[in-house]
């Protein structure tokens, strides 16, 4: 039973190690009165953004070149939960200046595009979490002067409106994307969009390159998940092998210091404790997922927990094994 405790300790580290792991690739979360800010230049020749006031200026001082986008999303602090953002923006000889609204914890966009001879820019609101169940999310950005209808499978047609209309998100399943249906109003066409993996967001801009034709210019915005679930299978050998050796030592001392009368009552009790204690596990995994918070991107406390449950058993059972001997 000392030896079941032990590896039942062990699959309850794993576990917590594996979490942080997950956790640790998630998106930072934006604290109050901050967001995190990408640009991306949908423009002809590089452009130059620079944020204007409140100190946050020099977080942005290289220029970006065309169909490019910042390296990583930059955090901005606002003064309330919610302020007009001033940028410069400096395109050849130009000179454009833009104000956009943001609101505290919020992931954006300022996406720069050509304008006639000049440019202009919009800010989009981007996803701030990695899908459930493995899913990617996708979303579109129509720089054709029509509309594009896209088809994705048996859901519903995305559309996209014309002259840099911004799709709203749609998730789909992992796996390769060769050939996704188009339509606009006298042309039918098909993009290849690549692998979309698992848990990543990214972002498709439609373009018309010339000799080329309409193609997908594909960004990544959120990364995809890099841990293998063949992670799990250590905990899940662990604990199974615990709860075997739970299970025989347990009947098995409950059959051997039980009278002839009584042995299958005890052995009854003890499968009870059991299906009790299954019980409990269940209704606090139920609740934890209800409670799970992150703290400005650390860990919630409900991980540290289990390296608290694995160390307090752990030393239950140095404790209790010896005294289990000697008596």
């Amino acid at each position: 039973m000392a030896v079941g405790m032990i590896l039942a300790c062990l699959a309850f580290a794993v576990a917590a190690v594996i979490e942080i792991k997950i956790n640790g690739m998630a998106p930072p979360q934006p604290g109050s009165q901050e967001i995190y800010l990408q640009i991306l230049n949908l423009a002809d020749d590089e452009v130059k953004v620079t944020v204007l006031g409140n100190g946050n200026h020099s977080l942005l001082i290289e220029s970006i070149k065309s169909f490019q986008k910042t390296t990583n999303y930059s955090k901005l602090h606002l003064k309330t939960k919610s302020q007009d953002f001033h940028f410069h923006l400096k395109y050849h000889n130009l000179s454009v200046y833009t104000e956009h609204s943001v609101e505290e914890k919020n992931w954006y966009s300022l996406i720069v595009h050509e304008n006639g001879k000049s440019v202009s820019s919009m800010m989009v609101k981007d996803i701030e979490n990695k899908t459930t169940n493995g899913m990617t999310a996708i979303r579109f950005i129509n720089t054709l002067h029509t509309d594009v209808n896209i088809s994705l499978g048996t859901d519903t047609p995305i559309s996209v409106g014309e002259d840099y209309g911004v799709s709203p998100y749609r998730t789909v399943h992992r796996g390769e994307y060769p050939e996704v249906h188009c339509k606009t109003e006298d042309k039918d066409f098909s993009l290849n969009l690549g692998l979309l993996d698992f848990g990543a967001s990214y972002l498709f801009v439609i373009i018309n390159i010339t000799n080329q034709g309409l193609q997908a210019w594909k960004t990544e915005d959120i990364p995809a998940n890099k841990m293998s679930i063949a992670w799990q299978l250590p905990q899940y050998i662990l604990v199974t092998v615990a709860e075997v050796m739970f299970s025989v030592t347990g009947l098995e001392f409950s059959y051997s210091q039980a009278p002839s009368s009584m042995k299958s009552v005890l052995q009854a009790a003890w499968l009870l404790t059991v299906a009790v204690g299954n019980i409990i596990v269940l209704v606090v995994a139920q609740f934890s997922g209800l409670v799970q918070v992150r703290i400005q991107g650390k860990q919630g406390v409900h991980v540290y927990s289990k390296f608290f449950y694995s160390s307090f058993s752990l030393s239950f059972c140095f404790l209790h094994s010896p005294l289990s001997a000697v008596i």
